[in-house]
């Protein structure tokens, strides 16, 4: 069906950091990848798309998007960020940097008699800062 629209996909399957490499090199679009995300928006946003973030994969840059992005980031990490922060947007349906096609919900497990301190977040990732075992 791919090739009766136009398209023409080879699919591989490399090892999960040969992927990442690859990915970071542009050589492979789109690229799926497993990763957690943040419960954090400005740890994603600066993060995936910012021009220079670590992790912008896709190659999206507009620097409008980035002055947006560090005039609300809070001045340190762990910081509320500003309280007069920028509304913006921007188009989803033409940019598209990034698609997410699922999130995977994971299960924290058996929880053994005196662990506490255990916290779950929204981006499913275990956490193990601030586990006692009593």
């Amino acid at each position: 069906m791919a090739k009766e629209a136009g398209f023409d996909i080879k699919i591989s399957r490399p090892e999960f950091a040969t992927s990442l490499n690859l990915a970071a090199r542009g050589s492979s679009r789109p690229t799926c990848s497993p990763g957690g995300g943040r419960a954090d928006p400005d740890g994603n946003l600066q993060t995936f798309i910012a021009c220079k973030g670590p992790l912008n994969t896709s190659g999206y840059c507009v620097p409008e998007v980035d002055e947006a992005i560090e005039k609300a980031r809070p001045a340190r990490p762990g910081e509320a960020a500003p309280s007069s922060t920028t509304r913006w947007r921007f188009d989803v349906t033409k940019d598209r940097p990034i698609i997410y096609l699922y999130h995977a919900h994971t299960g924290s497990g058996r929880i053994a008699p005196g662990l506490t301190g255990l916290r779950t977040v929204p981006d499913g990732m275990v956490r193990v800062q601030g586990l006692q075992m009593k």
